[in-house]
């Protein structure tokens, strides 16, 4: 092995750690024959490690049709979609926290600001005004995980609030029954009121979301 090679991630240089990273969870992929697209705050480190032994990072659709455009067409691929309104509730939290006993935020210190002071002031104050397509993927849309040119491209979305469909669908695959741990486990501590404005705007700001799961918006 050379000695770039064995160099930890964090000493490379980063597109060759991210392809390393990438080719490591293309093997895992390929041994389990299915894709896990893991959309961030959506249970998904109880998942993969319960196919993978490990989570193998968030990489939507789009980022594996552009580096293997034929592996979606060749393996079973999945994704867990989550009430947005839930969903952001929990991204608040895990922002405000900085990390959880799995995994950390990236630059923590940017959500230590008035604006996430609670709930409806992060709603109203900080997220209406981001561009989703470039924030953090805990408060990216579910949607750009699962959707690549204008199409659903994995096989099956499920849904966390609905879970036998995805425990048949695992054991009838693997054989392995699905427990969630609730590892990585966003801090409850962390008190959250979410007035009806703020319902207004999730339901807006998230309102792709709403569509793919194909349920009312609150």
């Amino acid at each position: 092995m050379s000695r770039q090679q064995s160099l930890p991630a964090r000493m490379m240089p980063r597109r060759l750690a991210d392809r390393l990273r990438f080719d490591r969870a293309r093997r895992a992929w390929r041994s389990a024959d299915m894709v896990f697209v893991h959309i961030p705050k959506n249970a998904g480190v109880s998942i993969s490690s319960v196919i993978y032994g490990r989570p193998l990072g968030h990489y939507s659709a789009s980022d594996i049709v552009r580096r293997d455009p034929e592996l979606l067409h060749q393996v079973y691929s999945f994704a867990v979609l989550r009430d947005p309104l839930q969903r952001a509730v929990s991204a608040y939290r895990f922002a405000r926290a900085g990390s959880t006993a799995e995994m950390g935020v990236a630059e923590p210190h940017r959500y230590q600001t008035p604006e996430f002071g609670n709930f409806d002031s992060f709603v109203g104050a900080w997220l209406v005004g981001q561009n989703l397509d470039e924030v953090d993927g805990i408060f990216k849309t579910q949607s750009s995980y699962v959707v690549c040119e204008g199409r659903v491209a994995v096989r099956d979305l499920f849904c966390l609030s609905d879970l036998p469909p995805l425990t048949a669908m695992l054991h009838s695959r693997m054989r392995a029954d699905l427990v969630l741990d609730h590892r990585n486990a966003t801090d409850k501590h962390i008190d959250v009121t979410v007035s009806a404005e703020s319902v207004d705007l999730i339901r807006h700001i998230y309102r792709q979301d709403y569509d793919l799961i194909g349920a009312p918006s609150p």
